[in-house]
C-alpha cells in the first residue's frame, strides 16, 4: 500500500505577493506567527499545478501550506 503524497522537492518558488521563496526565508503567518521555510514541493512530480511550502513555526511546529492561500509575509527577523 502506498502512503503519502508523491512530490518533488524544489529549490525555489515564485509566490504572488511574497516574491521568490527559498529555504531559510523567515515568514510571518497571521495565525501561526513567525516561521522559517524549510521545504518547497511540487506535485505531482513533473507537474507544475500544485505547490506546498513547508514552514517550521516557532509556536506550532511544522505546517505544509498551499502558497496561494497561506497569507505569508516576509519578515526581517
Amino acid at each position: 500500500m502506498k502512503t503519502g503524497i508523491d512530490a518533488t522537492e524544489i529549490e525555489s518558488l515564485e509566490v504572488s505577493g511574497l516574491g521568490l521563496v527559498t529555504k531559510g526565508l523567515i515568514v510571518q503567518h497571521p495565525m501561526f506567527g513567525q516561521g522559517k521555510v524549510v521545504a518547497l514541493f511540487r506535485f505531482p512530480p513533473g507537474g507544475s499545478t500544485s505547490h506546498s511550502i513547508g514552514v517550521e513555526f516557532t509556536t506550532v511546529g511544522y505546517k505544509a501550506l498551499a502558497p496561494e492561500y497561506a497569507r505569508l509575509t516576509r519578515t526581517s527577523a
